[in-house]
């Protein structure tokens, strides 16, 4: 990983884009916005920054782990009022996850700003599906102010099959999807995923000097946590291939301070791993998850001694991170003793199909799991070029 680049703002955000080009857009509009604590121009929070130039908003709309990003993961966020500005919050975490028609009502245009790492299962692409769906339901304009992904062009993992479709995984797209916030937004217009094959009035505010192949620390960009178990880039990289385990009877290191880089469980005995981690750059570890308020509250395995293994530096290829990953979920099953427990039915959810299941108990090898995902990777890589609104 190339060194952070201490150096001025390299790239220009979505946010700053729509400051310099479009705010006289926004005059006499009533403005919601969905955003978190990534939403910042600078130092400054978008909602203050809009404020101060004169935008009406009459709305914010918070995703999950809440507007300030303080909420644990699958934590109920509340509706409220911002202390800071008294508008009033909406929830789209907890009982509601779509805007309803009365919390549109007071709104013209939605403004959608959130920084996301690139994988299906992160859940703000799901929002953003929804945000999508009841504004074009309601004849509203919805806006995305687009950020980096981390992840760059990066495709791989499972396809969704439409039958596994849920809030960790609409539409049919692979764990690493490739895409930007806008490329995302733009493909579920264009291939008219929203219900009933509606359309959105959308518009994307562009992103300057950036392109796919761009790592983070080249974007000149301050990493913000865009949730409190993603604290800095090299989590936000490994993430795609270590998320599924929280579907299975393992821990992924919430209660630590490195969550999803700790692999480990309870029934583990370090030797059973040595060969793996010898092959990848990985260390044998021993943790215990303890609850940390901010980023996990009464974790798996919590108080109890925890044996694994701890990722220093993914594989460079997608496929060896999977690969890898695999490896992994396999090692971890096989010395579960084949629990029928192992695997719970959020792993399918995660994985967006239940074929990774039937293959590690039927003993599969990775490669050749990896293999049977291939023919829809490719016809998604073909549907997915028609959507790029950056050079690769």
């Amino acid at each position: 990983m190339k060194a952070f680049l201490l150096c001025s703002q390299v790239v220009e955000t979505g946010a700053v884009v729509l400051l310099k080009e479009h705010l006289s857009e926004l005059q006499g509009k009533k403005l919601g916005l969905v955003v978190n604590q990534t939403s910042v121009v600078g130092n400054t929070h978008l909602v203050d920054t809009l404020l101060k130039k004169g935008c009406n908003i009459t709305a914010i709309f918070a995703p999950e782990h809440g507007f300030r990003g303080d909420a644990d993961a699958g934590e109920q966020v509340k509706d409220g009022l911002d202390t800071r500005t008294g508008i009033i919050i909406y929830s789209l975490f907890g009982k509601i996850l779509k805007p309803t028609p009365e919390m549109l009502s007071n709104v013209d245009i939605v403004l959608f700003d959130i920084q996301d790492i690139g994988a299906r299962f992160y859940t703000y692409i799901s929002t953003l599906t929804l945000v999508m769906e009841a504004a074009a339901e309601q004849g509203k304009e919805v806006w995305v102010l687009d950020r980096p992904n981390p992840n760059g062009s990066v495709v791989g993992g499972p396809v969704l099959d439409k039958a596994f479709s849920s809030f960790v995984g609409k539409h049919e797209i692979p764990i690493l999807h490739g895409l930007t916030m806008a490329e995302y937004a733009s493909m579920v217009n264009g291939e008219r995923w929203l219900k009933d094959g509606i359309q959105c009035k959308l518009k994307c505010i562009l992103m300057k000097k950036w392109h796919h192949n761009m790592f983070w620390e080249e974007t000149g960009l301050k990493w913000i946590k865009p949730s409190p178990n993603i604290p800095d880039v090299k989590t936000a990289v490994w993430y795609p291939y270590s998320c599924w385990f929280e579907g299975v009877n393992v821990s992924v290191g919430r209660g630590t301070y490195k969550p999803f880089l700790f692999l480990g469980a309870p029934y583990i005995q370090n030797k059973t791993l040595t060969h793996l981690r010898g092959i990848y750059d990985m260390d044998t570890i021993v943790f215990t998850p303890v609850s940390i308020k901010g980023m996990a509250m009464h974790p798996p395995f919590e108080l109890q001694t925890c044996r694994g293994v701890g990722v220093n530096n993914p594989p460079a290829h997608p496929h060896e991170c999977f690969e890898l990953s695999l490896q992994l979920l396999i090692r971890f099953y096989e010395n579960s003793g084949k629990r029928a427990d192992f695997f719970q039915p959020f792993f399918i959810k995660l994985c967006g199909t239940d074929q990774v299941k039937k293959d590690v108990i039927a003993g599969k090898k990775p490669e050749d799991i990896i293999f049977s995902w291939q023919y829809k990777l490719r016809e998604y890589e073909q549907k997915r070029k028609r959507y790029l609104l950056y050079a690769e």
